[in-house]
């Protein structure tokens, strides 16, 4: 391995994964004290923005498996806090919409005086033009480290 590797792209390599890490903790730790994990969370935040969709089209913007989606989806309905109907035209065609209850949830969650929001608001006080920077840099990454894959 070249010294710019040992030098700067592995520290680079931990710190993301020493952020991953601690982003996860603190989503689970909130998610947890309301019954649901962070999967959940991110299901439900996306019905709150799409509210017509099925499983194909969470399991593809999560990405994740359409079966693990499926078994998260599930809890969710058994919590009351999505609903599942059939399409109309075509009854093998399943929508997901978030019910009054999911909505409140999130949006409990994400209320400034949440848990979640105390935890990740430091970041806020980052200089914008360094947060811009950072999330530049970090697409330009994921470009590279995607490019094989498309």
């Amino acid at each position: 391995m070249n010294d710019t590797f040992n030098d700067v792209v592995y520290p680079a390599l931990q710190s993301f994964r020493e952020i991953n890490r601690a982003v996860k903790r603190i989503f689970r730790t909130s998610t947890d004290e309301l019954g649901i994990n962070t999967l959940q969370l991110l299901i439900l935040e996306i019905l709150m923005q799409n509210k017509d969709t099925g499983i194909t089209d969470l399991a593809e913007q999560l990405q994740f498996g359409i079966s693990t989606v499926s078994t998260a989806v599930d809890q969710l309905v058994t919590m009351g806090l999505i609903r599942r109907s059939r399409g109309e035209t075509d009854r093998r065609t399943v929508h997901l919409s978030i019910t009054e209850e999911g909505t409140r949830l999130v949006r409990s969650i994400f209320q400034p005086d949440s848990q979640l929001m105390r935890r990740l608001s430091p970041m806020s006080e980052l200089p914008e033009e360094e947060l811009r920077i950072m999330l530049k840099v970090h697409q330009k990454i994921l470009s590279l480290l995607t490019l094989e894959e498309d």
